[in-house]
């Protein structure tokens, strides 16, 4: 099992590389943005910013970022748990209930030499403001419950009601740190055909609940 001294190294580490995502300076190989006469910029394709719209971008970036490098500084600190078991590991990178996809754990960007046009930009903005919102994250976790209970009922129906209950009774913030640490509490997961009844088992142990049937080891599955 990963001691205090290894959670807290890997915590560091994850803060320091989070740091140099979103420190300023242009990267290597970048083309300059063109100056116009009245103090605009315009990027390589023809799109004109005013210096306003070029900090807004880069204050809502820090925003964002800062917001991501905490989740990841405390996510490194979780162990990684299977069936409520714990493997030893920590988590190291966040994988916050399985949406790495998810906006706010890409990489952003200050440049402006990526939009192609006006409506790209607008587009990138909105989407920063909503992350930067104070709710947004327990907005998602919100959705991501719904969902889940949602797998579950087409799943298994009735025999994960007991399960489903606890999900939506549970607060938010518990509830994203308990899928975050247990990578069979992924809703992916639990559309995998195979061992149906150890499957819900497993959720169960996830979840520190008792497994229907006592005489399954959830190691079977």
């Amino acid at each position: 099992m990963a001691n205090k001294r290894q959670r807290k190294k890997a915590a560091k580490t994850a803060a320091s590389y989070e740091g140099q995502q979103y420190r300023g300076g242009r990267a290597p190989g970048r083309k300059n943005l063109k100056k116009t006469d009245t103090g605009n910029l315009v990027n390589q394709f023809g799109v004109t910013f005013t210096p306003e719209e070029k900090r807004a971008l880069e204050n809502a970036v820090n925003t964002a970022n800062r917001k991501r490098a905490r989740m990841l500084k405390e996510a490194a600190t979780l162990p990684r748990m299977v069936s409520g078991r714990d493997t030893g590991d920590t988590i190291g990178s966040l994988q916050l209930m399985g949406k790495e996809s998810d906006f706010i754990l890409a990489k952003k960007t200050k440049s402006l030499q990526r939009f192609r046009d006006r409506k790209q930009f607008d587009n990138y903005m909105k989407t920063l403001q909503r992350v930067n919102t104070r709710d947004y994250i327990e907005d998602r976790v919100r959705k991501y419950k719904r969902n889940h209970m949602i797998a579950l009922e087409h799943a298994f129906g009735d025999e994960a009601k007991d399960v489903m209950m606890k999900i939506r009774m549970m607060k938010p913030k518990d509830y994203m740190k308990m899928v975050q640490q247990d990578e069979s509490l992924e809703i992916s997961y639990i559309y995998d055909p195979t061992a149906r009844s150890g499957k819900l088992n497993q959720i169960r142990a996830s979840m520190g609940m008792k497994m229907k049937d006592e005489s399954i080891d959830i190691e079977d599955y």
